[in-house]
């Protein structure tokens, strides 16, 4: 049985981390360890995961932010293949199994999954499917993978030395987009393996702006690179 590393950075999580690591604990696929790397939290995060006496949960002191923790969680992981996900989502029990057995069967680098929306909207989000004909051509037009559904191949990173970039708050679409630019196999399962919760207050106006610069940065690179091939 290959091992999966379930990896969670945490801050200040408490409100409904419970409900997120009890999906983790039911998976159908048993065989992997949840590793939360905590950047100083100061409510009861910490608390609530010390509660919990499954062996397969590690407790990590975090570094300097939330793209070096990531990274840092990725070097730590001794598994085959590394499944984000966030302190306020829900799992649906069979994500792993069918992730682990589209990433074995079809031999793939990196494999989302559509999602439910809930909280202040609920909808399907979700488009593209199966194995992804010119990944990057694709993601030229949009970020079609969503980062809490992602579950990537550790060996892939290693081998062209790739890893989260300072592109808060789109450096999951920036690692994509690396990612099949080196030809990572790219699939998507055309089913709600997760149960994405959504609030007004999860990006201030700030970070909007900011999200839309990151993004035009993004897709003029993965321009420029289309241009020269």
């Amino acid at each position: 049985m290959e091992k999966i590393t379930v990896l969670l950075q945490v801050k200040n999580a408490a409100e409904h981390l419970r409900t997120c690591i009890d999906s983790i604990l039911i998976q159908t696929y048993s065989n992997f360890e949840l590793l939360f790397i905590d950047d100083q939290s100061t409510d009861h995060t910490l608390a609530i995961i010390s509660s919990y006496k499954d062996p397969r949960i590690t407790i990590l002191k975090g570094q300097a932010g939330y793209i070096n923790n990531l990274n840092h969680g990725i070097e730590l992981s001794a598994s085959k293949y590394i499944a984000r996900m966030d302190g306020d989502d829900i799992m649906l029990p069979s994500r792993l199994e069918k992730q682990l057995s589209v990433m074995e069967r079809e031999n793939i680098d990196l494999c989302g999954t559509w999602m439910q929306v809930f909280g202040d909207q609920d909808y399907l989000a979700g488009d593209v499917c199966g194995l992804i004909d010119r990944a990057i051509d694709k993601l030229y037009k949009v970020n079609y993978l969503f980062h809490p559904t992602v579950m990537i191949r550790k060996s892939f990173l290693q081998e062209h030395q790739l890893k989260y970039e300072h592109y808060f708050p789109t450096e999951d679409y920036k690692l994509w987009s690396e990612i099949a630019k080196k030809n990572g196999a790219i699939y998507v399962i055309p089913e709600p393996l997760l149960n994405y919760r959504r609030s007004n207050s999860q990006l201030s106006i700030a970070n909007h702006h900011e999200m839309r610069r990151q993004e035009l940065r993004i897709r003029s690179e993965i321009g420029e690179f289309i241009h020269r091939r």
